[in-house]
C-alpha cells in the first residue's frame, strides 16, 4: 500500500534477509514484534531479529505448520492436516522460544483464518522482561486445546 510505504513511521526493509538483520539495520530498538513468514522456519528468522530487539518486548509471531513441519508431514497440495502435527510444530516452536531465546511464552491462539491453500495457522505471543509466560508445565494441555478447538489460550 503506497499510503503504508509512505508514512514516516513505517521502515521498509525490502531486500534485507531477516535472518540476518542486525541493530544497525534499524533506527531504534523496537519493542513490538509481528512476524509472518512464508517459505522458511520461524526458527531461522527469530535469533536474528529477537537480538535486536529492546531489552523489554512483546512479540505476535504467526505459525505456519506447512513451514515448520518436515516434509514427510506435508500433504498433497502443501496441506497439513493433522492435528499431531499442528501440536508438534506449536510444542517446538514454544521449546525454541523459551529455551534457546529466554522468551516467555504468553499466549497460544488459533489464528483464526486459514492460509491462502487451506492450512490452519496458529499465533504464538512471546515476551521478554515483561510479566511471566504461562508455566511450562502446562504448556503442551495449553497447545492441545487449542490444536483440539479451544480458540485463545492466555496467561493474563
Amino acid at each position: 500500500d503506497a499510503n503504508l510505504r509512505s508514512d514516516e513511521r513505517v521502515l521498509v526493509l525490502e531486500g534485507v534477509n531477516a535472518r540476518y538483520l542486525m541493530t544497525s539495520d534499524l533506527p531504534y530498538e523496537p519493542d513490538l514484534l509481528t512476524m509472518d513468514v512464508s517459505f522458511i522456519s520461524v526458527h531461522k528468522v527469530l535469533p536474528a531479529v529477537c537480538a535486536c530487539m529492546a531489552s523489554v518486548f512483546e512479540a505476535l509471531i504467526l505459525i505456519k505448520p506447512q513451514f515448520e513441519a518436515g516434509p514427510q508431514a506435508v500433504g498433497k497440495g502443501g496441506i497439513v492436516r493433522n492435528p499431531a502435527v499442528w501440536s508438534e510444530v506449536l510444542a517446538r516452536a514454544t521449546t525454541f522460544t523459551t529455551e534457546e531465546l529466554s522468551l516467555d511464552v504468553r499466549g497460544v491462539s488459533d489464528a483464526g483464518l486459514r492460509g491462502t491453500e487451506g492450512n490452519r495457522e496458529f499465533f504464538v505471543w512471546l515476551s521478554r522482561g515483561g510479566e511471566q509466560g504461562l508455566d511450562p508445565d502446562n504448556l503442551a494441555e495449553e497447545i492441545n486445546r487449542v490444536v483440539h478447538g479451544e480458540t485463545i489460550s492466555r496467561n493474563e
